[in-house]
C-alpha cells in the first residue's frame, strides 16, 4: 500500500484545489484579456495554465494506471483517477470549445459575405 486513506484524502483534495484554482484563474484571465483586447499580452500565461492543468492531469492518470496494475487498494487509486480525469477533461473541453468557436466564427463570416453578395 502506497499510503493510508487519510493521506489519500489530503492528496486528492490538495491536488484538486490546485487544479481548480488554476482553472478559475485561467477563466478570469482569459475573460479579462478578451474583453480588454489584451489577449496577446496574456497569451503565455493563459497557455501556461492550460499546460499546468494538463500536466497534473496526465501525471495523476499515469499514477492511477500504475496503482491499478500493482493492485493498490481503492483509497489509493480513486483520488488519482478523479483528479487526473478532471484535469484532462477540462483541457479537452477547452480545445473542443476553441474548435467550435472558430467554426461558428467562420460560419458567421460566410453568412455575412452571402448577405453582402445578395444586396
Amino acid at each position: 500500500m502506497w499510503f493510508s486513506s487519510s493521506t489519500a484524502i489530503i492528496l486528492g483534495v490538495s491536488i484538486g484545489v490546485i487544479l481548480f484554482v488554476c482553472y478559475i484563474f485561467w477563466v478570469v484571465l482569459s475573460t479579462y484579456a478578451m474583453k480588454k483586447g489584451k489577449y496577446q499580452k496574456y497569451k503565455k500565461v493563459i497557455y501556461s495554465l492550460i499546460f499546468i492543468v494538463t500536466g497534473i492531469g496526465i501525471t495523476t492518470l499515469t499514477l492511477f494506471i500504475v496503482a491499478i496494475t500493482t493492485g493498490q487498494p481503492y483509497h489509493v487509486w480513486y483520488p488519482l483517477m478523479m483528479v487526473g480525469s478532471f484535469g484532462c477533461m477540462w483541457t479537452i473541453g477547452i480545445f473542443i470549445m476553441n474548435k467550435a468557436r472558430k467554426k461558428f466564427i467562420t460560419i458567421g463570416e460566410l453568412n455575412k459575405m452571402n448577405i453582402d453578395d445578395l444586396s
